[in-house]
């Protein structure tokens, strides 16, 4: 079955952090993941049948990220480390973790390199299609009927 994903990282709240100048200026982040699962199947008119849609309860997550690296490069694989906590596949993070170390970055740019607080809204969206042909070995196996007299609604 060919599957597409989708994925939203939206922004809820940011507040700056007060911090010494001693110590390394950290990101506390919060995730709050949402997952949504779609299965769908093609019907004779073209339009997609929805069959089933699932969406998860939210899952959070609270991570601490320094600020201070000197390749952009270690920020994501520190960050990739830290996501691995949160239940989510390898694909989903190869593709979520360039998009929250760019939203970290860029707001750790305009605080000045400065601690801070940030709430990240992440969408996770997967659907699934499942070819004509699928449908109709499905559908043989639970009537038992052959394939050439089975037509979709």
């Amino acid at each position: 079955m060919p599957s597409k994903y989708r994925y939203l990282v939206t922004i809820q709240d940011v507040k700056s952090t007060p911090t010494n100048s001693s110590t390394i200026p950290m990101c506390t982040i919060e995730f709050h993941i949402r997952f949504r699962y779609q299965l769908k199947f093609p019907s004779n008119e073209g339009q997609e049948v929805v069959l089933d849609d699932v969406v998860t309860p939210e899952q959070r997550v609270t991570s601490r990220l320094p600020l201070v690296f000197p390749l952009t490069l270690w920020r994501e694989l520190y960050l990739s480390d830290l996501l691995k906590n949160s239940n989510l596949g390898s694909r989903v993070r190869a593709c979520l973790n360039p998009k929250i170390a760019d939203t970290v970055s860029s707001f750790a740019a305009r605080n000045g390199n400065k601690g801070f607080d940030m709430v990240l809204n992440v969408g996770i969206f997967k659907v699934e299609t499942m070819g004509k042909d699928e449908v109709d070995r499905i559908a043989r196996g639970l009537v038992g009927v052959p394939s050439n007299s089975l037509r979709l609604c």
